[in-house]
């Protein structure tokens, strides 16, 4: 049962690179095609639309390196409450004799609430590197159908 997984693993896997790699082929001989074409019709207008995707991309490189560091405080976060609250629960005739329930709920929210003020934060700053991002889109957008309207 091992190996006939192992065979059937390994050709999804051969299977999936030739594709993948069939694809990026494909989407590179498009994008090189399309700039060249863009160049050799308009030189102005292309290099107008081409100047603000690198930028683009690096907006959307630090967002991708923001949702990832917020993604790992998140999870860091909630392993702090769910671990207080096992502890607790693992626990519960000491805590009970030493009536202490009250603290350790206390603990168990300050834990909870940090988690979503990080939640929160995340969503703000994810909200503000897509709003760069779309904005700078569409000011592209606008930069270039003004530029065309003028030539």
């Amino acid at each position: 049962e091992l190996s006939s997984r192992l065979i059937n693993d390994s050709g999804m896997l051969q299977s999936f690179a030739q594709f993948t790699s069939q694809e990026l082929l494909q989407a590179v001989v498009r994008f090189i095609g399309s700039l060249f074409a863009m160049f050799l019709t308009h030189p102005t207008l292309a290099l107008l639309a081409t100047l603000v995707s690198p930028l683009n991309w690096l907006i959307v490189r630090r967002a991708g390196a923001i949702s990832g560091h917020y993604g790992v405080v998140q999870q860091e976060t909630l392993a702090k409450a769910n671990g207080a609250a096992v502890e607790v629960l693992g626990a519960m005739r000491t805590v009970q004799a030493n009536t202490a329930e009250l603290r350790e709920a206390r603990r168990f929210m300050r834990q909870l609430n940090h988690f979503l003020r990080v939640v929160v934060v995340t969503v703000h700053t994810q909200t503000l590197v897509i709003f760069a991002q779309h904005g700078l889109s569409k000011l592209r957008d606008v930069a270039v159908l003004a530029l065309g309207m003028h030539q």
